[in-house]
């Protein structure tokens, strides 16, 4: 086989196989080298080739005494090739994939040689009986025939431009986008070294969107994500939850994120509130020395409450403030949103999801109708001419008219203010109920916070 067509025939197979082991040859230029020259060094047995000329009286040597395609073609010489490159690794102190590089392009040019007439002695010394693929000599390439090798390297371009995503992206990274399910995301989660975004779509009621997020747990048909617009999200594929999941399609970011851990004693609350400003807060476990109020958004709850301790889970808002009263011993004060409010909120995002879906039926029925007036004009091919009337006809008797939801949206944002107005008096109500008598040294006695914080922190 030619050289052009084992440089391009071992670029791909060694991308395709080195992906199946997570290898990605295209991210660096260090990899390609080792992959050319993996596939092209065996043929060093003939000098009038590159690497003849580059090793001169070595390859003269080898010619002279073992022949083309014997000890260089081998797999002992695949063997020490792929020691020499360990070797040279350790020396500079990588870990990048090389010696498995090496011996995957090497193994390329082996196995492409044993497709042609002559075959490969690929047990050279010990056996000098060629190895060929397929048996019938009829069935293999002649090297010296320029159309069947001109076939051959069609077929390794057409191959590597097809394959190029899972080269890139490796083979379960690929196999996992394919079916792209929860439990498939879980499954490249576990695997790889870097941050992995999440694009996916779902279905709640009659209507499909799109989102996106970073995936910081993944587990079973459950997935916990976050993006800098709306903080944690949670994704949940199980019978139970009312979306439907349609599509989950892993990205590697190529960042990584690292969960930190900081334990802080007697704090106040200005430096608290310092401590978590611009943070990913994924934990936090707070105990003070006194009674404190507490507003907060965790897991996709909010919700106000007075307590001397509190553990809070995926915190995308909290506010802390000393309260000067006492409580009774044991009685924990909290603010309870009523649930219509959340209904309402859900009532307000579906109208606006629709009225966006309906703005753009809108704009792709105006433009459409504008494209078949200018076909109209300039088609000259009777056939053509009749199809677009009619299709002008009906987009004409089509009534579709700008939607306006603003006074439908005011109306409930109405109702959502009147009953966070009354919930506010139920609270108000309830802590003066629970207000005692407290010792005057307790009411002077500043609010410290201890406790422990866990956040995310993302990297590159």
């Amino acid at each position: 086989m030619t050289l052009p067509n084992h440089i391009v025939g071992g670029i791909v197979f060694t991308g395709v196989f080195g992906g199946i082991a997570g290898i990605n040859i295209l991210e660096s230029p260090g990899l390609l080298i080792v992959t050319v020259i993996g596939a092209t060094i065996p043929d060093m047995d003939l000098p009038q080739t590159l690497w003849g000329r580059i090793f001169g009286p070595v390859s003269r040597t080898i010619n002279r005494r073992f022949g083309h395609r014997t000890i260089t073609h081998s797999l002992l010489f695949m063997g020490i090739l792929g020691l020499l490159t360990k070797a040279v690794c350790g020396f500079f102190e990588t870990e990048a994939p090389y010696p498995t590089v090496m011996l995957l392009s090497f193994f390329s040019h082996i196995l492409f040689d044993m497709m042609t007439v002559q075959g490969v002695p690929i047990f050279y010394p010990y056996r000098k009986n060629p190895c060929v693929i397929p048996a019938d000599p009829n069935m293999r390439f002649n090297s010296s025939n320029r159309r069947s090798e001109l076939a051959i390297f069609g077929f390794f371009v057409a191959s590597g431009l097809f394959m190029q995503p899972l080269m890139s992206d490796g083979f379960w990274t690929t196999y996992n986008r394919m079916f792209g399910t929860i439990h498939h995301l879980q499954s490249e989660f576990e695997k790889s070294d870097d941050l992995l975004l999440a694009k996916y779509k779902y279905r709640e009621a009659s209507n499909e969107y799109e989102d996106s997020g970073y995936v910081i747990e993944a587990a079973g048909d459950f997935a916990i994500l976050w993006n800098e617009q709306d903080g944690w999200k949670h994704l949940d594929g199980s019978a139970k939850s009312l979306k439907t999941i349609l599509e989950v399609i892993p990205v590697h970011t190529g960042k990584k994120f690292e969960i930190k851990r900081q334990n802080f004693v007697s704090v106040t609350r200005d430096s608290l509130e310092s401590i978590l400003r611009g943070a990913v807060v994924y934990e936090v476990h707070v105990s003070g020395n006194k009674p404190f109020r507490a507003m907060y958004e965790a897991n996709g709850a909010t919700e106000r409450m007075i307590s001397e301790n509190m553990e809070l889970k995926l915190v995308d808002y909290l506010n802390l403030n000393e309260v000067d009263v006492a409580r009774k011993k044991g009685k924990v004060i909290r603010y309870k949103a009523s649930p219509r409010i959340r209904t309402l909120e859900s009532s307000i995002n579906k109208i606006k999801r629709k009225e966006r879906s309906e703005v753009k039926a809108y704009k792709d029925h105006e433009n459409r109708l504008v494209v078949v007036e200018e076909l109209l004009e300039s088609e000259t091919d009777i056939y053509k001419r009749t199809t677009l009337q009619k299709e002008y006809k009906k987009l004409k008797s089509k009534t579709v008219e700008w939607p306006d939801y603003r006074d439908q949206i005011a109306e409930i944002e109405t109702q959502i203010i009147e009953i966070r107005r009354n919930d506010n008096e139920t609270y108000q109500s309830k802590q003066e109920e629970a207000v005692i008598e407290t010792e005057s040294t307790e009411q002077f006695k500043p609010l410290l916070l201890t406790g422990v914080l866990t956040t995310i922190e993302f990297e590159g």
